[in-house]
């Protein structure tokens, strides 16, 4: 099937077309029937790390989407009847939930990891088979309903979508592939049939799931990486008469994808976790399920889901342990970190506190759950003071000193748990400055340029390349350069964060939308190219607004960027147009609602935990 096909024969008379359809439909079966086959032998060969990664709309999907062409093939001599009684409403949602090309992505970056990039264009001719087969029948239907009209906006739709995913695909194929991945891809069992596991097994997986955990929860990602290996050849072969096993073994694997920064991958296994949850897990695997199931929803950008996970899970541990219990604390950990990702800062700093007192209060100040804390609440403070112009950091400054000592002592020196504080240092540093001069000035940001080369090196050798945490490292190292004006690295480092960051989150993500935050002010201030710096401004605005909303507080760096750029261009329409939009959003800041609250809105109306897993879990 052409991927773009033309509109051309769709312009002749509506009968004539009728006709030839009704003509060469058996001649378009036998050629689909040739696709069904090669579909076939496509899902044979990445089917066992399928089946452990898609969702019920994956595979309901394609049963749907075949079952729908059988009932046209049978009755190719009399389509205009299969066609008045054939719901298209339903086919459409079945397409839409099945071929989701952002959830086609995520599937495409796991499988690229565990089976290569061959795998990875079997899967994207597998989405083209099932696309042309939907394209077929929704264009017969249309052209029997009289609906012709509707058949440009469908080929228009499937051609935006097309050329998004292989845009996505074509930036993973860029990702170099490890030769010791490729060697152990080798020794990797397969199979179709899965082995009830036995007690001893049963164990096993538990023992392996725990480990994994603790190494995650540790930053020993050397070690991790080989539990997380061994659960994942273990699911892939074993089946379960017990569900709290296998659900702990995909949450395992969703919170060691949330420590790598790999939030896509996360929400994979969290959805799977999820799918086994049930009144009957026990309360306290409930808990943990809900809070790192808020968390991969959170760093998807799906808020409201992410609030009624964390709200339910901190509801079951206050009436299973109390509010001064540790697993309390944990629940508010994952709540500090939704609320700061919508923007929520002075109430994330409130949870944040809170957890910190109650895991002092029962297991002392020294402990990695209270380094982590501060670690966040030092970010947090940092954040408050720049987006209330006050820029006093002493506080966020103490409290990473004092997370870095903490995992100093407890861990060591050269641990990645210290990248976070010390990046917060280093962002600290940086902004300080910006307002000092002279020598006073080049010594800070030389300090801050140490603490981000370390985050960088340590994220590099412990996550790779291609990791939305060493993306985040180039873009700092960008910014900086971009303050102390050596222009050549800066836009070097920011285009590099571009890069990984489009590869492996997509075009819009908010991390994406930060980026192009940074280089619209390296063009605009610092090299004065202003297309492109108005090219980067816009882009951020869209990411940024259609993620967060209009009243976003980020959006006030792009929209003064914007209007100070258009006075430098003498553009005035732009400049009245932006600073219109800049007031508007300014009148928000006092008014608007915030987005989160509808989470508790729906909240009241999911009163069991099958209610809450069916509506997160739609697509």
């Amino acid at each position: 099937m052409n991927p773009d096909p033309s509109l051309a024969d769709l312009r002749r008379t509506e009968e004539s077309i009728k006709q030839d359809i009704k003509q060469h439909f058996e001649e378009m079966s036998s050629e689909m029937k040739n696709m069904l086959f090669r579909l076939n032998s496509i899902e044979n060969k990445i089917d066992a790390v399928m089946r452990m990664l898609t969702d019920i709309h994956y595979n309901t999907g394609i049963e749907r989407i075949d079952a729908a062409f059988e009932i046209f093939l049978e009755g190719k001599q009399n389509l205009e009847n299969v066609c008045q009684s054939f719901n298209m409403t339903e086919l459409q949602m079945t397409f839409k939930q099945h071929c989701n090309v952002d959830k086609m992505f995520t599937y495409m970056k796991i499988l690229l990891e565990r089976e290569g990039r061959d795998a990875c264009e079997l899967l994207f001719e597998a989405y083209l088979t099932t696309a042309a087969k939907y394209l077929q029948l929704m264009t017969i239907c249309f052209m029997f309903n009289d609906e012709v009209q509707r058949i440009e906006t469908l080929f228009e739709t499937f051609n935006g979508n097309y050329f998004k995913f292989a845009r996505m695909k074509e930036g993973l194929m860029k990702i170099p592939e490890d030769s010791e991945q490729i060697l152990a891809r080798k020794s990797i069992r397969r199979t179709k049939i899965k082995i009830t596991v036995n007690k001893e097994q049963l164990a096993n997986i538990k023992m392996m799931s725990e480990d994994l955990w603790i190494q995650t929860f540790e930053g020993d990602f050397t070690k991790a990486e080989g539990s997380y290996n061994k659960i994942f050849q273990f699911l892939n072969c074993h089946k379960f008469d017990e569900m709290d096993p296998e659900l702990k073994a995909y949450l395992s694997l969703s919170y060691y994808h949330l420590a790598k920064r790999q939030p896509e991958e996360a929400m994979i296994y969290a959805k799977k976790s999820l799918s086994f949850l049930t009144s009957q897990t026990t309360l306290a695997l409930q808990v943990d399920t809900l809070r790192t199931a808020s968390r991969a929803f959170a760093e998807n950008n799906e808020f409201c889901k992410s609030k009624v996970l964390i709200n339910k899970s901190l509801a079951i541990c206050k009436s299973l342990y109390g509010e001064d219990h540790k697993q309390y604390a944990e629940c508010l950990v994952d709540q500090a970190e939704y609320l700061r990702l919508v923007d929520a800062l002075t109430e994330s700093k409130a949870a944040l506190t809170k957890a910190i007192d109650i895991f002092t209060t029962v297991s002392g100040k020294k402990t990695l759950h209270v380094a982590d804390a501060l670690s966040d609440l030092a970010y947090l403070n940092y954040a408050i003071q720049r987006n209330n112009s006050s820029y006093n950091y002493e506080e966020a400054t103490q409290q990473a000193e004092k997370a870095i000592k903490l995992y100093k002592k407890l861990l060591s020196k050269t641990s990645i748990k210290l990248v976070s504080p010390k990046n917060t240092l280093a962002i600290i540093l940086d902004d300080q400055a910006i307002r000092m001069s002279g020598k006073q000035q080049q010594k800070t940001w030389k300090k801050s340029e140490e603490l981000y080369l370390f985050c960088l090196q340590k994220r590099v050798s412990m996550l790779g390349e291609f990791n939305a945490a060493t993306a985040a490292s180039y873009a700092n190292l960008g910014t900086l350069y971009l303050h102390m004006g050596d222009n050549t690295r800066a836009e070097e480092m920011l285009l590099k964060a571009l890069q990984i960051q489009q590869a492996i989150l997509g075009p819009d993500h908010s991390s994406v939308a930060s980026s192009h935050n940074f280089l619209g002010a390296l063009y605009d201030d610092n090299l004065q190219e202003y297309a492109k710096a108005e090219e980067h401004y816009l882009e951020c605005i869209r990411i940024s607004t259609a993620l967060f909303g209009p009243g976003h507080s980020e959006l006030q760096y792009d929209y003064n960027g914007l209007i100070m750029l258009y006075e430098e261009t003498g553009e005035e329409g732009k400049k009245a147009e932006y600073e219109k939009k800049r007031d508007e959003w300014e009148e928000m800041q006092t008014r608007v609602k915030p987005k989160e609250d509808v989470g508790d809105e729906i909240l009241k109306k999911l009163d069991t935990i099958k209610e809450i897993v069916e509506y997160v879990i739609a697509s």
